[in-house]
């Protein structure tokens, strides 16, 4: 696990880097795959909620998909509620998102 605050900066990948794996064979996909710094790294950052959020005797707790990086904005509105938000497939520095840190949009968005 990570932490916010030891987040690092990602390294980028040159587009021909990006191609040459792109060309490689299936097989080594796991290779490659470890090859990618904090791809396979939990991120725990709970510096923009605040602290009086989760103040009640239930605990609302909602997971989302965010389906390759796409569709998180969209979904913004229905996860307003939770105390907790358990995400996968948000983005941190990929070209399909622009390069953002879609979980920490999301965060900022909801705040």
């Amino acid at each position: 696990f990570i932490f916010g605050s030891d987040v690092g900066p990602l390294v980028d990948t040159s587009i021909e880097q990006r191609n040459s794996w792109f060309n490689e064979s299936a097989s080594r996909g796991q290779i490659i795959t470890n090859q990618i710094s904090n791809l396979n790294e939990v991120e725990i950052d709970n510096s923009i909620a605040s602290l009086d959020k989760c103040n009640g005797s239930i605990l609302n707790v909602i997971e989302f998909n965010a389906e390759r990086g796409r569709r998180w904005l969209e979904s913004a509105e229905l996860l307003g509620d939770a105390d907790v938000i358990i995400l996968n497939e948000m983005d941190n520095g990929m070209a399909r998102s622009d390069q953002q840190h879609t979980t920490r949009l999301l965060a900022r968005y909801l705040e």
